[in-house]
């Protein structure tokens, strides 16, 4: 059953074949243990699919961006915010964050003393200023939204190190101003290189050789060395404010087939990949023909597998009908495509938030479930007058069949193959359902306007993405985050409502408001949440997984041991 979503990549056994040759000499102990002591500077090797067109997050260095820049604050593993290159983050306890009776806010950041740009030139609050006049920009706002800006009022500097924010509304994205990743809400730029460049010409900046060839961070490591679509070469910052990394060099190499990232990890040319360069199955295989190394999978919160209905205009029309959608719920079993798609890795979704967050616990009560249950699935389709024909399809009282498109795409391993099972669930039940890969190069209306559903991904944090102002429509040319289309007024009043919630009590009380009714409008059906495998070689230390945002997090902490 479901051979579709069952056949393993069996290519890193091959290549384990192939390659047995390859790999570096070894010393073996007494106890049979092989090892390889090193001997010098300390270098690792990291492969990363893709381009690797530049080393700004926009520009195709997002999983490798923690290692040479930062920002004020960070996400730990679990998704909390904690500070990096601020001395504190900004909390209603430690009073860096005031909220006044009007409804006015003020926070407060603080450069640690001594953080450096790589060139040596100190990290002031005139990179902050430039961060959030550029971040505010037309060219950029999209990538945390005009929305997370609008509550900005001033900011005034009280020193080098010291930036108040005054907030004329409440928002409870001001502990995340002047991130370096994950939100990249007014990151610090370094102003006494770039603010020149961009006051003589905005739509220049990113050309600038500054993002390539000459870029000056403040992370762990300095760039010694990029070549466009081939490596970069990093080495540890003796200055970085946290610690001097124990790593001497790392080398990151861009790969853009999966293949090749699982032969140069077989040869022991890589020692840690990155990302979501191989599927779980690829991961699988190579790690089979490799006795020098382990794989570990991180959970990503923007990696959550979801089914998103046609709230527009869907055809056919009972759709819209929620009973409907929770009897396709329940004719899905999200355990079999853990275990199938997923090869037993990772783990079903039943609402948006991360199972093990800090948020979880106080907001799992409200979460409306759909256990697998193809009885309840026919139930709730008869309940509704349809009956099921000879061939076993269900027929409205017109003798119309129930139909379902499944849109899905091949971008992924993991989504077309789940695609492909949605539809057979489906079918099973009694639906006429029929899988849809959208072609690439499609018009940006085709999407949006598709009759059915559509599996596609979902950070697992709570936006505006479903509000009525971000239906894609004609009339906002197709722009707009929701390819769901939903607009309902009472939904947008409850995110209008969460990230007014200051205090952490209140916004998951309101965050537990939104997840009921999510979960029980099926705005979305969630299916599972995505792992993404991570090889590591037996000789590094402390290189953990990736459970939120954070891959790098702690790259300063990696050792060979």
């Amino acid at each position: 059953m479901m051979s579709h979503v069952r056949n393993r990549i069996g290519i890193g056994l091959l290549i384990a074949g192939l390659l047995a040759g390859c790999a570096p000499s070894r010393t073996t102990t007494s106890d049979g243990v092989q090892s390889q002591a090193p001997t010098g500077p300390k270098r690792v090797t990291l492969a990363v699919r893709g381009e690797g067109s530049g080393l700004w997050a926009a520009g195709g260095g997002d999983e490798t961006f923690e290692l040479y820049y930062g920002g004020m604050v960070m996400y730990d593993p679990t998704g909390e915010i904690v500070p990096q290159l601020a001395e504190a983050v900004p909390t209603l306890e430690n009073g860096l964050w005031k909220l006044f009776p009007d409804g006015r806010m003020e926070t407060t950041h603080t450069i640690r003393q001594g953080a450096r740009w790589h060139d040596g030139t100190p990290m002031t609050t005139k990179d902050l200023e430039f961060g959030f006049v550029w971040g505010k920009a037309p060219e950029n706002i999209s990538n945390i939204g005009a929305g997370a800006y609008a509550p900005i009022e001033r900011l005034e500097a009280l020193d080098d190190r010291t930036m108040v924010v005054s907030w004329k509304s409440p928002s409870i994205l001001a502990n995340a101003l002047f991130m370096g990743s994950g939100e990249f809400f007014a990151p610090p730029i370094a102003a006494h290189i770039l603010e020149p460049i961009y006051r003589q010409d905005p739509g220049q900046m990113m050309n600038s050789r500054y993002f390539t060839s000459e870029f000056v961070g403040n992370g762990p490591f300095r760039v010694e060395e990029f070549v466009g679509g081939s490596h970069t070469r990093l080495k540890a910052y003796d200055g970085y404010i946290l610690g001097r990394p124990k790593l001497d060099e790392i080398e990151v190499r861009y790969f853009n087939d999966a293949n090749t990232i699982g032969a140069n990890v077989l040869a022991g040319t890589v020692d840690l990949t990155l990302g979501p360069g191989l599927s779980v199955g690829q991961a699988v295989a190579v790690q089979q023909g490799w006795a020098n190394g382990k794989m570990i999978y991180s959970t990503y919160y923007d990696r959550t597998l979801n089914l998103f209905p046609q709230f527009l205009n869907p055809d056919p029309a009972i759709l819209l009908n929620v009973d409907m959608r929770r009897a396709l719920a329940h004719a899905i079993d999200r355990e079999e495509i853990v275990a199938s798609v997923q090869l037993g890795v990772g783990e079903v979704k039943d609402a948006w938030v991360l199972p093990r967050g800090p948020s979880y616990e106080g907001v799992k009560h409200a979460i409306v479930r759909y256990p697998f249950d193809p009885r309840r699935s026919a139930q709730l389709i008869e309940g509704l007058g349809y009956t099921k024909g000879a061939d076993g399809t269900y027929r409205d009282p017109a003798g119309q069949e129930l139909k379902s498109p499944v849109w899905g795409n091949t971008n992924t391993d993991s989504n077309h193959r789940t695609t492909l099972a949605v539809a057979d669930y489906w079918k099973r039940v009694g639906v006429a359902a029929e899988p849809y890969f959208t072609p690439a190069g499609v018009d940006r209306s085709v999407v949006p306007s598709r009759p059915g559903f559509l599996v596609s991904t979902l950070k697992t944090e709570i936006d505006r993405r479903f509000t009525g102002p971000e239906a894609r429509v004609a009339e906002n040319r197709y722009t707009g985050s929701s390819n769901s289309r939903y607009m309902n007024p009472e939904y947008d009043a409850l995110v209008d409502k969460y990230f007014l919630s200051v205090p952490r009590q209140d916004r998951l009380r309101a965050w537990a408001d939104i997840i009921q009714h999510m979960t029980s409008n099926l705005v979305a059906i969630h299916l599972i949440y995505e792992a993404v495998p991570q090889l590591i070689n037996n000789r590094l230390k402390d290189v953990e997984p990736r459970t939120a945002r954070a891959q790098a997090f702690n790259s300063q902490l990696w050792d060979i041991g």
